[in-house]
């Protein structure tokens, strides 16, 4: 755990920062003991969710944990501080990269850093899975696509079964999802909608 964190502390350098939010306890403390023991000075870690507003939420799903509403009947008894991250990150003068991989939570992780990536326009790397949203009550996944277009002018989606192909329309990217996962479904890949791709936002050159 923390491999992400600690191969862009090594990418950056001395000169740069790492900001690793993490919610779930167990990996805070694996996150801490990569950071120790490979002497990485430059990572900062907030033991914390990203979201909307700030508050509790429940995790489920261990390492791999989604957030859930702290009140929602059947919630786990592991909670989290969530953390706007426009506020918790407004000090920073520069802001490069942004990766997002929040188990269905996107959304509600990026109206939180809105303004960061306004102010910065970083390079964003953002998980999509609609199922996931969809588990979480978020009912509108091209709202999502939506809303990342109106700051960047495209967004490549790629993925682990070699899928990588650039839009720019959120209904393209909805079909494209769809078709691609009833063919990942058919040919035994994947289960259902199981289909998740990591979508990379640059800004325009």
């Amino acid at each position: 755990m923390g491999c992400i964190a600690l191969l862009a502390a090594t990418l950056v350098g001395k000169e740069g920062l790492v900001i690793a939010v993490e919610p779930n306890l167990d990996n805070v403390q694996l996150l801490y003991a990569g950071v120790a023991l490979n002497k990485a000075d430059n990572v900062r870690v907030l033991p914390c969710a990203a979201s909307d507003r700030s508050g509790l939420v429940s995790l489920t799903g261990g390492s791999n944990s989604q957030l859930v509403d702290a009140q929602q009947p059947g919630a786990s008894a592991v909670y989290a501080q969530t953390v706007v991250l426009d506020e918790a990150l407004s000090w920073l003068p520069r802001l490069d990269l942004l990766k997002m991989d929040v188990e269905g939570h996107e959304s509600f992780a990026l109206d939180g850093c809105r303004k960061l990536i306004e102010r910065h326009r970083p390079t964003l790397i953002v998980e999509f899975s609609p199922s996931y949203l969809s588990n979480l009550g978020f009912t509108d996944p091209a709202g999502l696509l939506d809303r990342l277009l109106a700051c960047y002018p495209a967004i490549r989606a790629t993925s682990a079964y070699g899928d990588d192909a650039t839009f720019d329309r959120p209904a393209d990217l909805m079909a494209y999802w769809e078709r691609r996962s009833q063919e990942l479904t058919a040919s035994g890949l994947i289960a259902g909608d199981a289909l998740h791709l990591d979508l990379i936002a640059e800004r325009g050159r």
